[in-house]
């Protein structure tokens, strides 16, 4: 498999172009490594070459997803200091990975994040944040962070007419800032 390269990258990429195809209509519990290879152009052999199962495969894509963007996430998203850093982040993520986050993010998507990232991402929070990583609270607030924000993302990606890119990050950043409950009230 090592032996051409190219050929292993391509390949897998049409895998992971097949599957995200069909999630995109469709629950990862109800594709089938047919349909991945089928779509694809390979068949089945070939699939398991590459991948142990559907679940490795989008396994491979979170990873692949979060190496790309684990720096923006973690140097500028945690550390946006003003609202414009913020904006531009948000708008830097939608332009080079909007597609895969329209796909990937469903609700239950930090469900299946692989436990290292996760485990990376509350390391990161507590070091930034001065919090003790061995409170079982901060792993609450962690996965309450996360969903929501991740949520809140794909909602907006998958509508089209709804908040602009400012909008977004503007209604992102004040409730990640002042609270929900604080973002509520300034609509009354």
């Amino acid at each position: 498999m090592n032996k051409q390269p190219e050929a292993t990258e391509a390949t897998k990429k049409r895998f992971i172009k097949a599957f995200l195809t069909l999630y995109r209509d469709q629950p990862i519990e109800k594709i089938t490594v047919r349909e991945i290879s089928d779509a694809a152009g390979y068949n089945r052999i070939t699939f398991y070459r590459y991948f142990n199962s559907i679940y490795d495969l989008y396994d491979h894509i979170v990873r692949m997803m979060y190496e790309r963007i684990r720096p923006k996430i973690l140097e500028g998203v945690f550390k946006s200091e003003d609202l414009n850093g913020f904006c531009s982040q948000v708008s830097t993520l939608r332009q080079e990975w909007g597609e895969y986050f329209q796909i990937m993010l469903k609700p239950g998507f930090y469900a299946r994040v692989p436990e290292d990232i996760k485990e990376e991402l509350l390391g990161h929070l507590c070091t930034t944040f001065g919090l003790k990583k061995e409170t079982i609270q901060i792993s609450y607030i962690l996965d309450y962070y996360m969903n929501s924000v991740l949520t809140l993302i794909h909602r907006w990606l998958s509508e089209p007419k709804g908040l602009s890119e400012d909008e977004f990050a503007g209604l992102l950043w004040g409730i990640l800032h002042q609270g929900v409950l604080q973002q509520l009230n300034s609509y009354r």
